[in-house]
């Protein structure tokens, strides 16, 4: 199977929005300051399992041809979009009371 059709190409988009734009947030996320109060053994278990989950994509293929595809497509769009949107308010407006 390809790379290119695996679903992992649906992070690419989120990994570029991420080493573009961390640095950008406010101090609060700023990753030397987000891990200050977390055990070692809790971030020791984050990174294995985020690395996981990074790469279970992999194996999974990329197709859009039934309804069914085509609405969790549809669904991805809309949560990236969110997510998206929710680093913005970060970003535009830190002082806000959603922020």
């Amino acid at each position: 199977m390809s790379y290119l059709a695996s679903c992992f190409i649906l992070l690419i988009p989120i990994f570029l929005w991420n080493i573009i734009f961390t640095d950008k947030l406010p101090e609060p996320y700023q990753k030397n300051k987000s891990w200050d109060n977390i055990p070692n053994f809790i971030m020791v278990l984050e990174n294995i399992l985020r690395i996981i989950v990074f790469f279970f994509p992999f194996f999974l293929k990329l197709e859009i041809k039934e309804p069914q595809q085509k609405i969790g497509l549809l669904v991805y769009i809309a949560g990236i979009t969110v997510y998206f949107m929710s680093w913005l308010m970060q970003i535009y407006f830190p002082e806000s009371s959603w922020s």
